[in-house]
């Protein structure tokens, strides 16, 4: 009789067992891994930085302090994902350029953009700063 408890305590112990697992794995399962917006903007900021820094007329648009302001801006804002807005920043390398306005959470890249250095010519670097928010 009384190893017929001890296997009915062992079988009760095996079925808590899974019933505990079981429910750990749902709750596991149903939750679901959160992308982290601000990697993925930052990446985008990157990429963004890094066309503007290799292509010729854009490159010359941030050193001539973007005579065109909207050539710099377009490029940008065509790059920008739906559900947030940007702004593009250009000033010297030495000034602390913020945006004309702040938001909640906001992403922001940077990157000096610099001529090739040719002799008699002086070096005039630029700032190019972007800055990328979640519309509210």
């Amino acid at each position: 009789m009384m190893n017929k408890k001890g296997w009915l305590r062992i079988l009760e112990a095996f079925i808590g067992i899974i019933l505990i697992t079981g429910f750990l794995l749902f709750v596991i399962a149903k939750q679901t891994t959160k992308v982290d917006v601000g990697e993925e903007i930052g990446k985008l900021q990157e990429v963004i930085l890094n066309q503007i820094a290799n292509n010729e007329s854009l490159r010359e648009a941030v050193l001539d302090g973007d005579p065109e302001p909207h050539l710099i801006r377009n490029f940008v804002e065509s790059r920008t994902p739906n559900g947030f807005e940007s702004e593009i920043n250009i000033c010297r390398v030495d000034n602390v350029c913020g945006p004309e306005n702040y938001h909640k959470e906001m992403y922001v890249r940077e990157v000096i953009i610099s001529t090739k250095i040719e002799v008699g010519t002086g070096v005039n670097p630029k700032k190019l700063k972007i800055f990328i928010w979640r519309v509210e």
